[in-house]
């Protein structure tokens, strides 16, 4: 029974490329990015809005990136924003939300 054991486990091993490449592999999604939008308002009342290019893991996750996760972590992101943009120190930061396209949906550029 020993004997048969590595011709066995060749058996085995030419096996299971066989089948891993018959079997299609899952194609990983390109990257994606999105355009946050954060607005401030002025001491004059005027707005001014920044807006960042952010990559999320696929396409289909813009939804959830300018949904709950930007209203979760807009304003913390907002103020983080002030070292990048000095211009806005000392404005109200307003709201956030993502750049939309004609259509009002959200703007996604894939493999990006």
């Amino acid at each position: 029974m020993m004997k048969n054991t590595p011709v066995a486990l060749a058996v085995l091993g030419i096996a299971a490329v066989v089948l891993a490449s018959a079997t299609p592999g899952l194609a990983k999604p390109p990257p994606a990015a999105v355009w946050e939008q954060f607005h401030f308002k002025d001491a004059k009342g005027h707005l001014h809005t920044i807006t960042q290019q952010v990559q999320i893991v696929r396409a289909d996750y813009a939804e959830t990136a300018c949904g709950a996760d930007l209203s979760r972590g807009g304003a913390a992101e907002a103020r983080s924003l002030v070292a990048t943009h000095p211009e806005i120190a000392g404005m109200t930061f307003v709201s956030a939300d993502c750049a939309k396209d004609k259509a009002g949906n959200i703007k996604v550029a894939v493999g990006s």
